[in-house]
């Protein structure tokens, strides 16, 4: 076989295999982001479940505290322990909400040995 076929082919087999690890790391983020999708959902019964039962924890601080303080004074330390938590909610939230994405291990690994492979066998 010539050369310039040769070369065509390989180059056609490279376009085959780099377009088959991109349809192969699609379905893997995709089924990725199905798995969290769904921790989302649970996680967001969980958080109106837990908002319920903190907002009866709180109007029972605040009765209980009605009863060393005045009503507003009690309601007051209720709001300001609320505000406190929530602040340190938010920031811890918007430091997660940073962090970047990044490809599953198995992916890089796979991209990772087509470099390394095109490099010993075709660039070399």
């Amino acid at each position: 076989m010539p050369i310039p076929a040769l070369v065509g082919r390989a180059v056609a087999d490279l376009w085959v295999l780099f377009r088959a690890e991109a349809r192969e790391a699609e379905r893997e983020l995709k089924a990725y982001m199905r798995l969290k999708a769904a921790g989302l959902g649970t996680l967001l019964v969980a958080a109106a479940l837990a908002f319920i039962a903190v907002v009866f924890a709180c109007l029972a601080a605040g009765a209980a505290l009605t009863l060393v303080v005045p009503a507003w004074a009690a309601a007051l330390i209720v709001a300001g322990a609320l505000l406190i938590i929530g602040s340190i909610a938010g920031l811890v939230g918007v430091r997660i909400l940073r962090t970047p994405l990044t490809l599953p291990a198995d992916v890089r690994r796979r991209l990772q040995e087509d470099v390394d492979w095109l490099r010993t066998n075709v660039w070399s």
